[in-house]
């Protein structure tokens, strides 16, 4: 078996992302067939340089990456701040020298990277003098975009600005210092996207959906009553949310349902002030995994509203393995899970009229709903975490 090193921006408890649930149920998975697995995040904490623990059988090590301010600081920053800290994310010889320690300590045979911001992108180069197999998981559009999404002020980028293109040309020639390499993209749609501004050429690409683990429970179906709505995530501009507000909103009385929202971010307060007369809504903050699984049991319909393309949500996973049908927009890594009119609906982002309809459709007759959640347990279990660990440790293997 090998010594795999694991690296992204952060690790458990520090955050809990959905990235970071996929990089640390990987690790898991490693572990769990047998390899030794190391995992390397950010220290959070500016006052420790480092610390080292086990968690769950896995090796975890922090160290301090220092910027001009914290990776995930809720502060707004000036542009030259921002720029200050993007180039000490892509070339401060301080992120190489602190990975090497890390690196000649653990003494990987593979190194996988997820979200190397906050760590250093120029971890790469390191990884590339040392000709150490690497597998990078694109878990969204980094290489492309320093905001990691083309979406920005509530609209997809039509191309890449200025600094994103000098970005990538910096972060892809650090990529290609390394002789095996492999890009893992969890959707085609997230690959193809990135297609689109970076050239691959002569670099291995694979599709392997991420290999998540989630609690189950036995579905709670209706008999009468409300249609009952779900909208589990982060509460931001781009993950629609304000948008299925205001088709409720314009629904009214036309539809008997609640919609339960799970999850917190900027926009609560702005959200919970435009359905503050509307007693069908409820917002219920941050909550535990095990939570949305037992919310995912007591609804009809999940609602994955996004404004922008997603990568493979897997809040979706959970919901199609829990037996719930989703409403989607139809863009981006959803059209790879939710088949319309089988498992779910996939509907125009931001369309008023499609939304409306599609929920007033299924609130005057539920039988479909039966048929959906049949569908969705199905195609649910393609996702079995198991087999898709066992495609990863093929690649580690091959390596």
């Amino acid at each position: 078996m090998s010594v795999i090193l694991s690296v992204n921006c952060v690790v458990p408890p520090d955050r809990y992302g959905g990235a970071e649930k996929s990089a640390l149920d990987l690790a898991k998975g490693f572990a769990d067939v047998g390899h030794e697995v190391h995992f390397l995040g950010a220290q959070t904490d500016a006052t420790k340089a480092r610390s080292d623990y086990i968690l769950d059988g896995l090796n975890i090590h922090t160290r301090l990456f220092r910027r001009p301010y914290p990776l995930h600081s809720n502060q707004k920053h000036g542009t030259w701040q921002k720029f200050l800290w993007h180039a000490s994310d892509l070339l401060a010889p301080s992120n190489e020298d602190t990975f090497e320690v890390v690196l000649n300590g653990v003494r990987p045979e593979v190194v996988i990277v997820h979200n190397a911001q906050g760590v250093g992108f120029n971890i790469f180069r390191v990884l590339g003098r040392h000709n150490i197999p690497v597998l990078h998981v694109l878990h969204d559009l980094g290489i492309a975009c320093l905001n990691r999404s083309m979406f920005r002020n509530g609209k997809h980028c039509a191309g890449q600005c200025i600094a994103c293109r000098v970005s990538t040309i910096a972060r892809m020639k650090m990529l290609r210092t390394i002789r095996n390499l492999v890009l893992v993209s969890p959707s085609n749609a997230n690959l193809e996207k990135l297609r689109q501004f970076v050239n691959f050429a002569g670099i291995r690409t694979e599709i392997i959906p991420n290999p998540n683990a989630y609690p189950i429970f036995a579905r709670r179906m209706a008999d009468g009553g409300p249609l009952r709505l779900l909208y589990v995530g982060r509460l931001s501009p781009e993950k629609g949310v304000e948008f299925v507000i205001q088709v409720l909103n314009r629904i009214g009385s036309k539809l008997n349902y609640v919609l339960e929202v799970l999850g917190d971010g900027p926009d609560r307060g702005k959200l919970e002030k435009l359905a503050s007369k509307n007693s069908g809504i409820r917002f219920h903050g941050h909550v535990n995994l095990s939570q949305v699984g037992q919310a995912m049991a007591d609804s009809d319909i999940l609602l994955v509203p996004s404004l922008w393309d997603e990568n493979f949500p897997g809040v979706i996973v959970h919901a199609l393995q829990s037996g719930l049908p989703v409403f989607a927009s139809n863009s981006g890594g959803n059209r790879e899970l939710v088949e319309d009119r089988s498992n779910g609906r996939l509907l125009s982002a931001g369309d008023t009229r499609a939304w409306s309809v599609a929920l007033a459709q299924l609130g005057a007759d539920r039988r479909e709903l039966d048929l959906m959640s049949v569908r969705a347990t199905l195609s649910g279990a393609k996702y079995e975490p198991r087999r898709l660990i066992g495609c990863y440790d093929k690649l580690v293997q091959g390596a």
